[in-house]
Order: structure tokens, then C-alpha cells, then sequence
């Protein structure tokens, strides 16, 4: 899910219809197959889609225009991205790495990592996320922990806490990581920058409601904007875990998802 805020809070009652609809399933450019993660340049709007099974990273303008993808024999399986200053971090499920490109010509600057347990090493990354100084925060699944590095991707630490289990998403603010973790319930772990418990939140709930996390992002307020697989639409919690609305259903027209990530 994309990581640029408005500056007021959204009125999510209004969010009927999508802003901007754009791709289409496919193998060619700006075709889509398998989306995972979003990115939006704060800068120029552009919008950068990990298209997993085509092995590329798509490119379009804020209105949907197809412009450029990045792909290539280095790339594969690409699944977390984000964006700092002119550095596109990519992190690719099969090779188990993290690749650093420029921007301003789509240069691969360096790569990271390798199937492993060792500092710098991942087992099955799934996203990843810059905070504001740059560091780059790895959700290394199948190790249980988030593995910190700097802007150009040397290993600086890593967070582990009992309860990270698992953890498919992560954000960060000035002062917090937040990490999902699917398979807990609740699914939300809150931890300082050092990785000490602030809390748990998000129930999952239980029968024909229950949620299927897979992806989130947070509002201006700190509110948890979280992609429901199974159940087709993006509900969004407050800070403390309450279910404030529900977006979209089943179905493949306006305003609808099906499966969304």
C-alpha cells in the first residue's frame, strides 16, 4: 500500500470511487500481474508498482499514465518497495535481497542480502519501509525480526521482540514501528525504535468477519489503513484498534476489489 499522506484527514465516508484506476492484467509494459507493493514519489506523484510475476517495477503518473518500468536480468520477484530522496529500495521475495536504485536513471547502485539467518542476510522478505532519516526497515518474515540498514544498505541493526512473529508489513514514525503480523491476533505489534512492546492491537475477530490482513499503511492520524485479502476491502482502525470504516466490495467495477494487497 502507498506511503504518502495527505495533509488533512481523509473523509473516508466519500471513498465510493477511486481518484485514479490504472493497469490491466498482463505481460506487457504497464500491463500488471501480481501487484504487491506501492510507492508514490513525494516529489513528482509518480506511482511505483511492484509487478511480481512480470519481474518489473511499473511507473505511472499520478493520473494513471503508463511512463517507464525498471526491470531487467537483477530483478526478480520484486514484493516490498519504498522511496527516499532520488533511492528506490526494492526487496525481492525468490533471491531474498534488497536492491538500491537511482532514480534519476534507473541504475541499480547496489544490492544487499541472500537467503540466510546472519546479519544482512534475510529468509522471505515481504516489505520494507524508509524512515525519515533513510534507514531502511526490512519485514524479514521467516527470521522473526526487522532488519534495520542504512541509505546505502549496510546492516546497522536488527528489532526482535517474542511477539514479532512473522512480520509481512512495517512502518515507521519518529518514534514507533509499527508491524504486522498476520498470523497474531491481535495482528498489529506496536514497538519502540529499539524494540521494546508499546502494545498489541487490531483484533482479527473470528468466523465469517474475520480479517485477512496482508498490507497497511498509516493516515495522517496515525490511523491503521489496512488491505482485508480474503474479505475484499480496506478497512480502517484507529490508533487504538478500533474498526472505524470499511472501503469497497467484492467485485471487479469501480470501487470495488477483489483480493486487494
Amino acid at each position: 500500500m502507498a506511503e504518502r499522506y495527505p495533509v488533512s484527514m481523509p473523509d473516508y465516508a466519500k471513498f465510493k470511487l477511486p481518484v485514479v484506476a490504472t493497469g490491466k492484467k498482463g505481460l506487457g509494459a504497464g500491463k500488471l500481474f501480481g501487484l504487491r507493493g506501492v510507492a508514490i514519489h513525494e516529489i513528482t506523484n509518480q506511482i511505483y508498482l511492484a509487478n511480481f510475476d512480470n519481474n518489473r517495477v511499473e511507473i505511472f503518473s499520478e493520473t494513471g499514465e503508463y511512463l517507464n518500468q525498471l526491470g531487467g536480468g537483477n530483478l526478480s520477484t520484486p514484493y516490498g518497495i519504498a522511496i527516499h530522496g532520488d533511492n528506490l529500495y526494492v526487496s525481492s521475495w525468490k533471491e531474498c535481497t534488497v536492491s538500491q536504485y537511482n532514480l534519476t536513471d534507473m541504475s541499480l547502485v547496489r544490492e544487499t542480502g541472500g537467503r540466510g539467518s546472519k546479519n544482512g542476510e534475510f529468509d522471505c522478505i515481504s516489505q520494507l519501509t524508509t524512515d525519515p532519516n533513510g534507514h531502511v526497515f526490512v519485514a524479514d518474515c521467516d527470521n522473526d525480526r526487522i532488519c534495520v540498514h542504512d541509505t546505502d544498505l549496510q546492516h546497522i541493526r536488527n528489532i526482535k521482540h517474542r511477539s514479532l512473529l512473522q512480520p509481512f508489513d512495517v512502518k515507521v514514525t519518529r518514534d514507533r514501528v509499527h508491524v504486522l503480523c498476520p498470523d497474531n491476533n491481535p495482528c498489529m505489534l506496536v514497538l519502540t525504535l529499539e524494540g521494546v512492546k508499546i502494545h498489541s492491537l487490531i483484533s482479527k475477530g473470528q468466523g465469517k468477519d474475520v480479517l485477512d490482513p496482508w498490507f497497511f499503511c498509516l493516515d495522517p492520524l496515525k490511523n491503521f489503513v489496512v488491505s482485508d485479502h480474503n474479505r475484499h476491502s480496506i478497512r480502517v482502525f484507529s490508533p487504538q484498534g478500533k474498526l472505524l470504516h470499511t472501503i469497497g466490495r467484492e467485485g471487479h467495477g469501480k470501487g470495488k476489489f477483489y483480493q486487494p494487497t
